[in-house]
């Protein structure tokens, strides 16, 4: 029997913390190293890492196994979800004070040349975490409407048809363009906003529902695995030998990938249920030390996203990779120098820190926003050209 009435997998899924930590470990790792550590060149294994490993394997998965996990979580009421996404919009400031603030201003200091002033806009830009508060605020507001998950991803349909019409839909001034470009596509930095990507979110949370009521997971995987396998050479086939590409260029005038269409992310959607039973079967075969070893990423997932973007950056000022060996060894750095950092964190810091944290709470969100906000407006006020994907970041 494939189903049943009862939930039966509760708790966390070993399948969905090894594929989680796969994305973070290898897919997003690994192509923010080869976006900014490198100098861009291109080869089929940099096709297959720009396109699959870190395109369609690594943000829209992510999000899909994060909508699956808000099924699992036990804070799940519109106020608990809402306090949720307005931690996870002040970690992405928190982010951006490491990730943009602090390593600018250091290669500024190395190279006095350096016109730093245009990249500090990016502390207000949209990325994966703002994107993951935002979605968590709306999760509050459907919860708070009562509605199921059928109806949320309905309406995550409808956002996606928006924000493709909603395209360059701008002001003209950049700093409130950047702003509307967390929800649609503006001509900024606007990676992954609102309206095009929280359907991943809530078809993760239609399957995260159907995942805790299935009895038998090898039926259920004998019937998608197919189905996954089969979108994906479909995709693959439209990528490599039509013109009909599954995601728009950036040549188009289109983020492409990061501004996904309906169409693009329904695929994507589609492929998820495969990469799962990849893991899953990983899971039966791997002893299940080695497991708990591999899904500690998933277990502290905002230390290894951030961190890692830590180490790339600092890498970017002083190294760039111009072939694969080379980008395969800045990348095993990183993720050595990530695993050192949050291991040591967790081990030596992590308690002396949240209890500081915890007592200045108030204080210390007041500042990292004032800071990264305050230095983002007076570059937009200041500058007349400001660096993003568009102009590949005024390099």
């Amino acid at each position: 029997m494939l189903l049943s009435k009862e939930t039966v997998n509760t708790g966390r899924q070993i399948e969905i913390d090894l594929l989680k930590a796969f994305t973070v470990v290898f897919s997003m790792i690994i192509i923010h190293v080869y976006d900014y550590d490198t100098l861009g060149f291109e080869n089929e294994f940099t096709w297959w890492l720009d396109f699959v490993f870190g395109g369609i394997f690594a943000a829209p998965i992510f999000m899909f196994c994060m909508g699956i996990g808000t099924e699992y979580s036990r804070s799940s009421s519109p106020k608990q979800m809402a306090l949720r996404g307005l931690k996870l919009l002040t970690i992405g400031q928190v982010l951006n004070f490491f990730r943009y603030l602090i390593p600018i201003a250091i290669r500024a200091w190395v190279d006095r040349e350096y016109n730093y002033w245009p990249a500090m806009a990016l502390n207000f830009s949209s990325d994966i975490m703002q994107l993951a508060g935002l979605a968590f605020l709306v999760l509050a507001l459907f919860r708070k409407l009562k509605m199921n998950n059928w109806q949320i991803l309905l309406a995550a349909m409808a956002m996606s048809v928006c924000g493709t019409l909603l395209e360059h839909v701008e002001t003209g001034v950049y700093g409130f363009d950047q702003l509307l470009g967390m929800f649609w596509g503006t001509d900024t930095e606007s990676f992954f906003p609102l309206f095009n990507w929280f359907i991943f979110i809530a078809a993760g949370k239609c399957f995260g529902n159907f995942y805790k009521h299935v009895a038998n997971k090898n039926l259920l995987f004998l019937i998608l695995a197919p189905i996954s396998a089969a979108v994906f050479a479909l995709s693959w086939h439209l990528q490599m030998h039509t013109e009909g590409s599954i995601f728009h260029s950036l040549e188009e005038g289109y983020y492409g990938f990061s501004w996904m269409r309906l169409q693009d992310a329904l695929s994507v959607v589609l492929m998820a249920p495969g990469l799962i039973c990849i893991f899953y079967l990983l899971s039966k075969v791997l002893p299940a030390r080695t497991c708990e070893i591999l899904s500690h990423p998933s277990k502290h997932i905002n230390q290894y996203y951030c961190v890692s973007w830590w180490w790339i950056m600092i890498i970017y000022i002083f190294v760039w990779a111009n072939d694969t060996l080379t980008l395969m060894s800045v990348w095993l750095n990183v993720l050595l120098f990530t695993i050192m950092s949050v291991t040591y964190y967790n081990n030596h810091l992590q308690a002396q820190v949240e209890a500081f944290c915890s007592r200045h709470k108030t204080v210390l969100t007041i500042l990292v926003w004032a800071i990264t906000m305050g230095v983002a407006i007076y570059a937009f006020a200041t500058c007349t050209e400001f660096c993003n994907e568009f102009n590949d970041y005024l390099m």
